[in-house]
């Protein structure tokens, strides 16, 4: 059951075919009730996985070749070399024991809430426990991660900060989204000491449009075609959203594995800390969810939605 307070303000974006090969995106805002319509049935569900994951045409996962035999409902083998697969088979969904319809409107409500508590969660998927509702977030977090760090957006806070790592020194640069005084995602990389590099940072992480604060001297003009524009502040200006990342990122670099890289270790913190965070399109989510490899079994009970 999903309650009044949750659904409120809650978006899905509706499933459209275009022409060429029924190339897949998602551009009509559907409510709740459209919602429940589109995904009511596990055919409906499997309809769409079948156009998201061979949208340009069949292809047997083996050898590529692009003809089959449906041997099955949604089961098809490879006119050419034999072999057989299934919509779901080799993605996330594969032998769960969880129902797809469970599974989309788990991820539908984490790509608009992705903050959601697992006690919430379980009681709008009618589960029995808050441990398989914590391992199904678990799970779906991997599809926002394989999704890659979105670009920050709105007023953005960028500082320059030379930090130890394995007894070796390394500048990298710090992006923190600042919304309604709180941090929201964050973006992290090493660079070098060049005006160019820190440009180049702006631009692979942060959206056109964004108001920077920075303690950089930064020429706006070489940026003029991406539209930034330069917040304001004090020369007596902390940083102080950045600087607490800096706080969390020294503490999680003395936890990190000796053998890991100082880009997997930035990459990895920030993955972590966005993930309950950044809203990743449902879509989206879905095509990380095919791409993934199968998880571990969760057997359910059977689950009604009233």
């Amino acid at each position: 059951m999903i309650t009044e307070d949750i659904t409120i303000g809650l978006k899905i974006m509706h499933l459209t075919n275009q022409t060429k090969r029924d190339k897949i995106y998602w551009g009509n805002v559907m409510d709740l009730k459209e919602f429940e319509k589109t995904f009511n049935t596990e055919k409906q569900c499997l309809d769409y996985l079948f156009k998201l994951r061979w949208q340009f045409g069949y292809r047997c996962p083996r050898c590529n070749h692009n003809e089959m035999l449906e041997v099955k409902d949604y089961k098809y083998k490879c006119k050419k070399c034999e072999y057989q697969t299934s919509v779901i088979a080799g993605t996330l969904f594969h032998d769960t024991h969880i129902s797809l319809l469970l599974w989309f409107r788990a991820m539908w409500l984490l790509s608009e809430q992705p903050n959601i508590t697992v006690d919430m969660l379980k009681k709008e998927l009618n589960l029995g426990s808050n441990r398989t509702a914590s391992r199904i977030r678990d799970i779906i977090y991997q599809t926002k991660i394989h999704a890659g760090l979105t670009k920050l957006q709105g007023t953005v806070e960028i500082y320059k900060h030379f930090i130890r790592y394995k007894n070796k020194g390394a500048l990298i640069a710090v992006a923190v989204e600042i919304t309604n005084k709180k941090i929201g995602c964050i973006r992290l990389k090493e660079i070098g000491n060049t005006t160019e590099s820190i440009y180049k940072f702006i631009m692979e992480s942060i959206e056109a449009g964004s108001a920077i604060i920075s303690n950089e001297v930064i020429d706006f003009t070489k940026l003029s075609d991406k539209k930034y524009t330069k917040e304001i502040k004090s020369y007596t200006y902390a940083f102080p959203y950045t600087k607490r990342i800096i706080a969390k990122l020294e503490k999680w670099i003395t936890n990190s594995p000796q053998d890991s890289s100082l880009e997997n270790c930035l990459y990895e913190f920030c993955v972590d800390f966005n993930k309950d965070k950044a809203k990743i399109p449902f879509d989206e989510m879905m095509k990380n969810a095919i791409a993934l490899k199968p998880i571990a079994n969760i057997k359910l009970k059977k689950q009604t939605f009233v």
